[in-house]
């Protein structure tokens, strides 16, 4: 929600739950089922600072359980963008800063990372075109492409490319991906699908709801413009 002489407010809650799965202990012998699922909750706030500067910060919580173990963390995320006169916009963010989960004797640490981005709209605005550098702070770093065709007003055509600059860990085709998105009024639906190397296709679906005059939203992680530098579709 935008206010006035504050900037804009968001908040948000995401569950994910797995069907009971059967364990099994060192000899192979069965130690029945066992229920596993991650919930989130986030609160978010971005404020325009004017001369084409706009900034972001983002509060989360996160408990895991498994089993009967559970385990909580807190982190932000913060981000700069910056529009340039000639309409490029460049993205800066650092994103998981915070303290990691533990459970039973196990802990881990959440997956920080930084990215770097730049876009701009091209062909009478109708594509928008990106390109992501992001350095994970334990792990190689990644190049993403995205491209965004505006069909009509309330159609997307998606496509992305990511390479791992420290070689694809996943045998056989990946990183590509490709959706589409759809707008109705407020409501906003996505879909996109890419290739897991030997595990197969993944298939993403999101559904949300928008105030405002703002298009399309874009599926989490499949074929989105850069984090941070993305624009957003006229209505």
């Amino acid at each position: 929600k935008k206010i006035s002489g504050v900037g804009t407010l968001a908040g948000g809650f995401v569950l994910l739950g797995a069907p009971p799965t059967e364990g099994f202990d060192a000899a192979g012998q069965s130690t029945g089922s066992y229920a596993m699922s991650d919930m989130a909750f986030s609160l978010a706030g971005a404020r325009e600072f004017g001369a084409g500067l706009s900034a972001g910060l983002n509060a989360r919580l996160v408990e895991e359980r498994l089993d009967a173990d559970s385990a909580s963390a807190a982190s932000v995320d913060i981000g700069f963008l910056y529009v340039l006169p000639s309409g490029f916009r460049v993205g800066l963010s650092a994103s998981n800063l915070g303290s990691g989960l533990r459970h039973l004797s196990a802990s881990s640490r959440q997956a920080s990372l930084i990215r770097l981005g730049l876009s701009n709209r091209f062909a009478k605005r109708r594509l928008l075109g990106a390109v992501d550098l992001v350095k994970p702070l334990d792990d190689d770093p990644e190049l993403r492409l995205g491209a965004e065709l505006a069909l009509t007003s309330k159609a997307f055509l998606r496509v992305g490319y990511s390479f791992e600059m420290g070689g694809n860990e996943i045998p056989g085709l990946s990183g590509l991906s490709a959706g589409l998105g759809f707008q109705a009024g407020p409501l906003v639906l996505d879909y996109a699908v890419s290739p897991m190397g030997d595990l197969g296709l993944t298939h993403f679906v999101g559904l949300g709801l928008r105030s405002g005059t703002a298009s399309a939203a874009r599926p989490p992680s499949v074929a989105r413009p850069a984090v941070g530098a993305g624009q957003s579709l006229p209505a």
